[in-house]
C-alpha cells in the first residue's frame, strides 16, 4: 500500500508540474534574441575651434531584439550600402573629422566596419561602405578617357595651336598586352623595348596587363624593334612593326599567373595647396576622407596604402610636403584634415617639384602593385624654372614604373593646364577628371569649360571609388582578355 501511495503522488506531481509549465508558457513565452542592423538619423551639436554647429548624422546601428519563435523572422543582413557617413564644416570651412574605422586588413573574424565606425556581430567582414557627404562638401566631376576615345584626342591635339606646352608626339600608339597561358592579364611585368639591340625604354604593365609605347615620343629610329617581357626566369619577346598609326600586340607566358587575392594597392593624392585652392580644398579634404574610407572597406579587401604630397611654389613657406604611404587609415585621415591652402602668388605653380616628390620620395614598394596618383590642382606647372625635370620627363618615369596619373582639374584651370593634365593622364594610361557644376542627375551633358564632350557626371568620391574598384577587378583577372582573330602577332 505504501508503494502505491508513493507512485500515486509521483504521477500527481508530474501532472501538477505539467500544468504549471503550461501556465508559465502562456505568461512568459520562450524567446530568442536576434541581431539586426538598422539606421538612425539624429542631429548632434559639435564644437570646433570655439564655434558650435549642428550636424545631421546618419549612422548604422547594430541592435538586439527579442522575438517570439513562432513569429520570428530571419535576422536581417547588412545591405551593401549600410548608411551615410557624416562630414561637416565649421564657419571657416574646415572639415570636422568624424569617427574613423579600423584599417581593412586589421578587421578579423565576423566583425566588419560600418559607416559610424562601430563593429557588431552579424555584420559581414568586407561589406562595402557607402558614404554620403553633406551638401556643402559634395563635389561633382566628369571624366574623359582619351585612350578610349583616341580619334577625338588626336583631333584635340591638332586643334591646340598655342606654344605654351611641351609637345609629345603620341600619334603612333602601340598597345602591348602581357598575358599568361590562359590569356589572363599579367600586371606589374617589366617590358623592355629595344631597337637594333639598343634600349629605347622600359615600361611596366598596369592592372589590365598592358603598356603603351609611343616610338615617336622617343625619337623613333629605323631598325628592328623588339618588345621583351620578363617574369621570373621566363622571357618572351615579339618583333614590333613600327610606322603608321600603331598596332595591338600580345606577349604570352607559358605558365598561369598566380592571383594574389590581397591586391597591393597604392593611392597617393598630389595636392596643389596654394591660396587659389582655398575655397575648394575645404571640400576636397572631406571628399578625400570619404574616398579613403570607402576604398579601405572595399569587398575585395585590397592591401591598401595611402599617402599624399602637397606642393606650392618657390618662395612660399614650403615647396613640397610629403606624407609617406601608410596602411594605418586613422593617421592618414588626421593628416589630411591639417592641409591648408596658402601662398602661390602667380598663376602657375611648381607642379614639377610636387610630381617629382610623388614619384621618387614615396615608397611605391617593388612596383608589383596597383599604383595611382590623383593630382588635384587648378594651375599648370611653371615651365620657366631651370634645373628640374619637366612633366614630359616625369610622366615617362611614371610609365616606366607602372604608375597611372589621374589629374583632377579644379575650377580655374586654363586651356594650357587642361592640355598638360591630359598629357599626364593619356601617356600613363590614366583619365582626365574635372570638377563640374552639374548634378549627377543630369546624366550626359555637353556643357563644360574644357574641350571635352559626351561625358557623364558623378559625385567625385563615387567616381574615384569606381575607378579604384575597376583597377582592383582588372588585377584580380575576373575575365580572360584574349585578342580577336587576325592579331599582329599572328595568333
Amino acid at each position: 500500500m505504501y508503494r502505491r501511495k508513493v507512485k500515486w503522488w509521483s504521477f500527481w506531481l508530474v501532472f501538477v508540474g505539467l500544468l504549471m509549465l503550461a501556465a508559465c508558457s502562456q505568461r512568459q513565452p520562450q524567446v530568442v534574441e536576434v541581431t539586426r542592423v538598422v539606421t538612425e538619423t539624429v542631429v548632434e551639436t559639435v564644437e570646433v575651434e570655439g564655434a558650435t554647429i549642428e550636424v545631421e548624422v546618419t549612422r548604422v546601428v547594430v541592435e538586439t531584439v527579442v522575438i517570439v519563435p513562432e513569429v520570428a523572422a530571419p535576422p536581417e543582413e547588412l545591405e551593401t550600402q549600410p548608411g551615410d557617413y557624416p562630414f561637416s564644416r565649421d564657419s571657416e570651412g574646415d572639415a570636422v573629422p568624424m569617427p574613423t574605422p579600423m584599417t581593412g586588413s586589421k578587421v578579423g573574424g565576423e566583425a566588419a566596419l560600418v559607416a559610424a565606425g562601430s563593429v557588431g556581430e552579424g555584420v559581414r567582414a568586407g561589406t562595402a561602405v557607402n558614404i554620403t557627404l553633406v551638401e556643402s562638401s559634395r563635389l561633382t566631376a566628369g571624366e574623359v578617357d582619351d585612350n578610349q576615345h583616341w580619334a577625338e584626342y588626336l583631333a584635340y591635339l591638332r586643334s591646340y595651336t598655342a606654344e605654351d606646352i611641351i609637345p609629345l608626339d603620341v600619334h603612333e600608339r602601340h598597345v602591348i598586352r602581357v598575358v599568361d597561358v590562359q590569356g589572363q592579364p599579367m600586371p606589374g611585368v617589366p617590358v623592355q623595348i629595344t631597337v637594333n639591340d639598343e634600349p629605347v625604354t622600359e615600361l611596366r604593365t598596369t592592372s589590365d596587363g598592358t603598356v603603351l609605347f609611343f616610338p615617336r615620343m622617343y625619337g623613333s629610329q629605323t631598325g628592328s624593334y623588339i618588345a621583351t617581357a620578363t617574369r621570373g626566369e621566363e622571357m618572351v619577346s615579339i618583333p614590333l612593326t613600327i610606322g603608321g598609326d600603331g598596332q595591338d600586340w600580345r606577349l604570352m607566358f607559358s605558365q598561369e599567373r598566380e592571383v594574389d587575392t590581397a591586391v597591393p594597392l597604392y593611392i597617393l593624392f598630389l595636392i596643389d595647396a596654394t591660396g587659389s585652392m582655398h575655397d575648394e580644398i575645404r571640400q576636397l579634404k572631406d571628399n578625400m576622407i570619404a574616398i579613403a574610407l570607402q576604398i579601405d572597406a572595399l569587398p575585395a579587401r585590397p592591401d591598401v596604402r595611402f599617402g599624399f604630397v602637397t606642393y606650392r611654389d618657390r618662395g612660399d613657406d614650403f615647396l613640397v610636403n610629403t606624407f609617406p604611404f601608410t596602411d594605418e587609415l586613422e593617421p592618414f585621415l588626421d593628416a589630411l584634415v591639417t592641409i591648408e591652402a596658402r601662398g602661390g602668388g602667380d598663376y602657375p605653380e611648381d607642379l614639377h617639384a610636387g610630381l617629382a616628390s610623388a614619384l621618387h620620395d614615396a615608397d611605391w614598394g617593388q612596383g608589383n602593385g596597383i599604383s595611382l596618383i590623383f593630382l588635384i590642382a587648378d594651375a599648370p606647372p611653371h615651365l620657366d624654372y631651370p634645373e628640374q625635370d619637366d612633366y614630359t620627363i616625369l610622366l615617362q618615369q611614371a610609365a616606366r614604373r607602372g604608375i597611372k596619373i589621374y589629374p583632377i582639374a579644379s575650377t580655374g584651370l586654363n586651356a594650357q593646364g587642361e592640355y598638360i593634365f591630359r598629357q599626364l593622364a593619356q601617356v600613363t594610361h590614366g583619365r582626365f577628371i574635372f570638377l563640374t557644376a552639374n548634378s549627377p542627375d543630369n546624366g550626359d551633358t555637353d556643357e563644360s569649360t574644357f574641350a571635352v564632350s559626351n561625358y557623364s557626371v558623378a559625385n567625385l568620391d563615387d567616381l574615384i571609388v569606381r575607378i579604384v574598384t575597376e583597377e582592383v577587378a582588372a588585377w584580380l583577372a575576373h575575365s580572360a582578355l584574349f585578342f580577336g582573330p587576325g592579331n599582329p602577332d599572328g595568333s
